[in-house]
């Protein structure tokens, strides 16, 4: 029986390497690889961010952590600073909660 797929086959192939991929496939549990995989795809990581992270214990870690936040940071909101008189932006800044 395999274990059902987070990421469709496609998906994996058409964004990942095959060096990212051969370096998910070393993981030792499905948990682990799915958990890899998802943020590599979602965080854009290269291969070596992605070596440095399994390497680091990141999965290890998150699933010690006690507040259960994602890994990857949720986007800025833009929020615009200045408006024309014809109420089209010209300027915006990011600003952060």
């Amino acid at each position: 029986m395999t274990p059902k797929l987070a990421t469709p086959p496609l998906k994996l192939i058409s964004t990942l390497s095959y060096t990212r991929i051969a370096e998910l496939l070393a993981c030792d549990t499905v948990e682990k690889r799915v958990s890899y995989q998802t943020q590599c795809i979602a965080g854009g990581w290269s291969v070596r961010e992605l070596k440095r992270q399994i390497n680091s214990f990141l999965f290890e870690r998150s699933e010690l952590s006690t507040d259960k936040q994602p890994n990857h940071p949720s986007p800025i909101p833009f929020v615009p600073c200045h408006a024309n008189p014809l109420n089209t932006i010209q300027f915006g800044c990011r600003i952060r909660k």
